[in-house]
């Protein structure tokens, strides 16, 4: 059965269980009442108006804080691996990763740690 809820942080936009985004004037039952869509190799983004300027929001961001509720740092993941399913029953709040650069780094750092250990450059 499809929900429909005010969009979390854009009390002017409703959001459906299913994934669909419509203003909230509208009658969240026809495809034409949906707002400009655009479809990204990460995604479905929906160009919602906040405090009068554009911002392109992710639909699965949008799904996701709407019914599974803030964020908080996790990124959002789409459980069968199809970023174009926004359904919620399809998305889940995981641990974000870190940029490969930044492991590399750390790794790095680590290595030349455990070396220095190892010659004796470092004392415990």
């Amino acid at each position: 059965m499809c929900q429909w809820r005010q969009a979390a942080g854009y009390p002017q936009y409703q959001v459906s269980s299913h994934g669909e985004v419509v203003a909230r004037d509208s009658a969240p039952v026809a495809s034409h009442d949906c707002l400009t869509l655009r479809q990204t190799e990460t995604g479905t983004m929906a160009c919602l108006l906040n405090q009068g300027s554009r911002e392109w929001v992710a639909v699965a961001t949008l799904v996701a804080e709407t019914f599974l509720g803030p964020r908080r740092g996790r990124e959002v993941r789409h459980l069968d691996g199809d970023s174009s399913n926004d359904r919620v029953d399809n998305l889940e709040y995981a641990v974000a990763r870190k940029p490969a650069t930044q492991w590399a780094t750390g790794l790095a750092a680590f290595a030349a740690l455990v070396l220095g250990l190892l010659l004796g450059l470092f004392v415990v």
